[in-house]
């Protein structure tokens, strides 16, 4: 067997991430690859047939810096194990260790405490750029520098030109409902549709928000669930649920009306209630015998869910407060999905 020359140990950093943040890590570090640096990750170094702790424990002695990412994902079990690995070289060699949080990432991410008194690069945010930082981290270069400050604007001017559209990403989101990880599939469809009108992660989606989403990432992010749950979620599912309880029934049905749920009467709250029973997010509370909200964390993310329980749109203004807006809002998006609907038949 051919032995490893120096050359195969010259990575400029080590991407230490949860597997479940795989794409968001990949995808920064194809962008460190065009900035000239050689990062290491598993998915692309590990050579098929060796034992995979051996091959990662000869690296980390040689990798000369480490990007610690942390998503909405957490800590994974192997990161810990890399980080012991990375702090014992930090103290032998000074090798830079930086946290990274992805775009994903909590408000207030748990940090390991010996990780909380390091600066963190914050891709959450756009200033201070979080590339040029990542790169000051991993080179010792100042974003500032001619070195790599033509770099940056390039990628910068590059961007300007993008649409919004062309800028998202849906791998993760797809990834996640691949695997059948409906909670945070949910959590990241909020996060694409805030990053699409460029507002931060604690902000909400109201009236005005809502009627302005793209049409073409609804009718995306729809298609990804309706795909993967084999037509059971999505934003077009919970359009005809809304549809059934509003549209009046049609010959002998007609006669049945005034027994039905959805009578002519009805107004939005009513509707709104109704709605939310059909799809899992409101009920009567067996212990109690009170109607109330399911709690979030207490939703079935699974199957078995009610048709139209996911995505949790309730959840885009949940900063804005539940209140006696909540029809409308929610009157905003099915007209939004209307839209949509229409226009893609």
């Amino acid at each position: 067997m051919t032995p490893q020359s120096e050359s195969d140990f010259q990575f400029d950093v080590f991407l230490c991430h949860n597997s479940k943040d795989k794409s968001e890590v990949k995808q920064i570090g194809e962008q460190l690859k065009q900035q000239r640096l050689k990062p290491w990750l598993d998915e692309w170094e590990f050579r098929p047939g060796l034992p995979w702790q051996r091959e990662l424990g000869r690296q980390i002695g040689h990798i000369k810096s480490a990007a610690v990412f942390v998503g909405s994902s957490g800590y994974g079990p192997w990161q810990e194990h890399e980080l012991d690995a990375f702090l014992r070289e930090f103290v032998k060699r000074q090798c830079p260790v930086i946290p990274v949080l992805l775009p994903t990432a909590p408000q207030q991410p748990q940090l390991p405490i010996f990780l909380q008194s390091f600066h963190w690069v914050d891709f959450r945010q756009r200033e201070p750029e979080p590339m040029g930082q990542l790169i000051w981290g991993i080179t010792g270069i100042k974003p500032e520098s001619k070195q790599i400050n033509s770099v940056i604007e390039a990628q910068i001017k590059q961007e300007k030109n993008l649409t919004i559209e062309e800028k998202i990403n849906y791998q993760f989101l797809e990834d996640l409902l691949k695997t059948e990880n409906f909670q945070e599939a949910d959590k990241q469809t909020k996060n694409i549709l805030l990053f699409s009108l460029e507002k931060k992660i604690d902000e909400g989606l109201g009236k005005k928000e809502i009627r302005s989403l793209s049409s073409d990432i609804l009718f995306t992010i729809d298609e990804l669930w309706m795909k993967y749950s084999n037509q059971k979620f999505g934003l077009s599912k919970q359009k005809s649920i809304w549809e059934d309880l509003l549209l009046p029934q049609k010959g002998f049905m007609s006669l049945l009306s005034c027994f039905k749920k959805n009578k002519p009467n009805n107004s939005d709250k009513d509707n709104w209630y109704q709605f939310a029973r059909d799809i899992g997010w409101y009920h009567t509370n067996p212990r109690t015998g009170r109607k109330e909200w399911i709690p979030y964390a207490s939703l079935d993310f699974t199957f078995n869910a009610p048709e139209g329980c996911f995505p949790y749109f309730r959840n885009w203004w949940e900063v804005m407060g539940f209140n006696q807006h909540d029809p409308g809002r929610c009157i905003a998006l099915m007209e939004k999905i209307d839209k949509f609907y229409n226009l893609s038949n």
